[in-house]
């Protein structure tokens, strides 16, 4: 009879655990920069390509394409400001859904806006929406760094999605290589030129 109950007390066991396990709360960290470069690791595992793309801001009204990353699962919704350390505002990072939902809701996508004051290019660099303020504030967070090769990081603790930007985007070396072939070629012309 012992031997009959503990059978079953391990198969209610097994079944609970089997019935909890999908349950488990899934989490990712999120490695981004201004120009869609990211990687993503889910569940502590391998990093892998994320391509941010440019896509309608459904949080703003009017068309104005943004750079979005759409996350692997369902978070919640609001924005965070990103601050210089001299406290003025850098960078935000908005999580909505496709009805541009800012408060009360879950997201599917993060959309990333920078300042645009230093003439560059970025595919973040829209400046920010009129309604910033608006809906869930998360942060704000604190960019760390030299500037020109600064970042930051928000996130909840262990167990939760964690989120890395860089601020200030630094060329690949595949870039650097490239704009320094082009100054060796361009070399002989500018000496021409001087004269």
């Amino acid at each position: 009879m012992f031997a009959r109950m503990n059978r079953l007390l391990t198969l209610v066991t097994a079944g609970v655990m089997l019935g909890v396990a999908p349950l488990a709360h899934a989490f990712f960290t999120l490695d981004f920069d201004e120009n869609g470069n990211a990687s993503i690791s889910e569940n502590g595992g391998a990093f892998v390509p994320l391509a941010g793309v440019l896509a309608d801001d459904p949080s703003q009204t009017g068309i104005q394409l943004v750079l979005t990353y759409f996350l692997p699962e369902i978070v919640g919704n609001g924005t965070v400001q990103v601050l210089e350390p001299t406290g003025a505002l850098s960078d935000a990072i908005r999580f909505t859904d496709a009805n541009g939902a800012l408060t009360g809701g879950s997201a599917n996508r993060m959309i990333y806006y920078s300042d645009n004051t230093d003439g560059s290019t970025d595919l973040a660099d829209t400046g920010f929406p009129a309604n910033l303020d608006s809906g869930a504030q998360g942060g704000p967070v604190t960019e760390t760094g030299p500037e020109g090769n600064n970042g930051f990081f928000y996130g909840f603790g262990a167990g939760q999605n964690n989120y890395n930007g860089i601020s200030d985007s630094v060329p690949e070396p595949g870039t650097l290589l490239l704009l320094g072939i082009g100054l060796v070629l361009a070399t002989p012309a500018m000496r021409r030129w001087a004269r």
